[in-house]
């Protein structure tokens, strides 16, 4: 009947799940092993082998023409222009020229290319704001880059562009945590990921052990009951008696 059936189907599975914790409980020195060693392997590589990186972040918007810094006379066609610069800026600011200015106001010892990937310059849908992110080893460079780069991008718009409608509204400060390797994440991602291969590298350890280890496998291998079984007698010693 159908409630024959889901009474067989919930004891088939909880036979599976009694079956996968008793090979859990085999096999859990193993398992331990596994986590510890990734947990200690991911605390070398972010402790003592990744560089942390620190992020500073300035911020400059883009007023529309005909319109004061705080939005009067702004109109929806001066809205759309405005929202179009921005990409236009965006592209601006990490032009070759503008990052060489960057270099040599700094002195930095980079190429274009690295400095460039150190920067990141976003900006939120429908905004007039853009943020120049920089990234660095070291907290007061990746300030001094943001900074910089905005400066010379506001100079830039003026004498590229022939428009003064670019004004730094936050100017990045320094940073006092990096923003990368978290730690203590991947601390924890390493424990789960180290749990997870124990417990496969046990069920596949169990999976290709052939030997029968109780009658209850021996039952269902053959699909017959076990009627009796032959307790194991250990071998006499040599000298017992017989």
């Amino acid at each position: 009947s159908a409630v024959a059936d889901i009474v067989r189907q919930r004891k088939d599975i909880f036979m599976e799940l009694r079956k996968a914790f008793s090979i859990i409980k085999k096999y859990w020195m193993l398992i331990f092993v596994i986590t510890m060693l990734s947990i200690l392997a991911a605390g070398i590589l972010s402790f003592l082998v990744m560089d942390e990186i620190y992020q500073s972040t300035a911020t400059a918007i883009i007023i529309a023409p005909n319109s004061t810094e705080d939005g009067e006379g702004l109109s929806y066609d001066n809205y759309i222009l405005t929202t179009k610069l921005v990409n236009s800026y965006r592209v601006l600011c990490k032009t070759n020229h503008v990052l060489l200015k960057v270099i040599e106001r700094l002195d930095l010892d980079l190429t274009v290319e690295q400095l460039s990937d150190k920067i990141m310059v976003t900006s939120q849908v429908d905004t007039e704001f853009l943020h120049i992110v920089a990234e660095d080893k070291v907290p007061a460079r990746a300030m001094d880059i943001a900074n910089t780069l905005a400066t010379i991008f506001q100079e830039e718009v003026v004498h590229t562009m022939n428009r003064s409608n670019v004004k730094i509204v936050d100017y990045a400060t320094l940073p006092t945590r990096p923003v990368r390797p978290d730690k203590m994440m991947n601390l924890i991602l390493a424990a789960t990921a180290g749990v997870l291969l124990g417990i496969g590298l046990s069920l596949f350890l169990e999976y290709i052990d052939v030997n029968i280890k109780s009658t209850d496998e021996l039952e269902e291998l053959l699909d017959i009951p076990v009627i009796g079984t032959v307790p194991h007698m250990p071998s006499p010693k040599r000298g017992d008696k017989t």
